[in-house]
């Protein structure tokens, strides 16, 4: 007679839990971003503030949406809260840092050399940081993404983004 080597036999493995505290931080950063936002804008007419205030109202409906996913998830035992996933291995812990960095060099630098050129350094460094090659297919995608930046933003929306001299060569091309 066979011997019975099914699955019952062994105990059960309880399920892996997802790991979901770093899953927090891009919410709570575009949080702090929407009331950075909304305090720079206060002092404009209140049509020009309906937007901004439209758009930062909804990302916190998202993210108070998130959230009560999230704690159903803990509550459930599906997940846990655990920041582990930011540094699995020190590589990852390393690029993670680099991209941090250049943002906080890009949203001190964008005052002083300007919208589009800030943001084209900071797409470019961080494809490099995180190994996009060739060089040709990285600097097609950053100037895109920066012309697409300038042309939205600037020519079609009129925002007051800060000016450099991208801007200002541009300014005689497009008034």
């Amino acid at each position: 007679m066979a011997e019975n080597t099914t699955q019952e036999s062994q105990p059960a493995k309880p399920p892996k839990q997802k790991r979901i505290g770093a899953d927090m931080i891009i919410p709570v950063a575009g949080l702090v971003f929407g009331a950075y936002y909304l305090h720079s804008i206060a002092g404009l007419p209140a049509m020009a503030q309906f937007n901004g205030r439209f758009l930062v109202a909804l990302m916190v409906v998202l993210v108070i949406v998130l959230a009560f996913r999230m704690a159903w998830q803990l509550r459930r035992g599906e997940a846990r809260f655990s920041f582990a996933d930011l540094a699995e291995t020190p590589q990852t812990a390393i690029l993670r840092w680099g991209v941090l960095g250049l943002a906080v060099v890009f949203t001190l630098g964008i005052p002083y050399a300007g919208f589009t050129l800030s943001i084209f350094l900071f797409l470019t460094l961080s494809m490099f940081l995180l190994g996009v090659r060739p060089w040709t297919k990285m600097l097609t995608i950053t100037v895109i993404a920066s012309a697409i930046g300038y042309l939205l933003f600037i020519v079609a929306l009129g925002a007051r983004l800060p000016r450099g001299p991208v801007e200002n060569f541009l300014a005689g091309i497009f008034g």
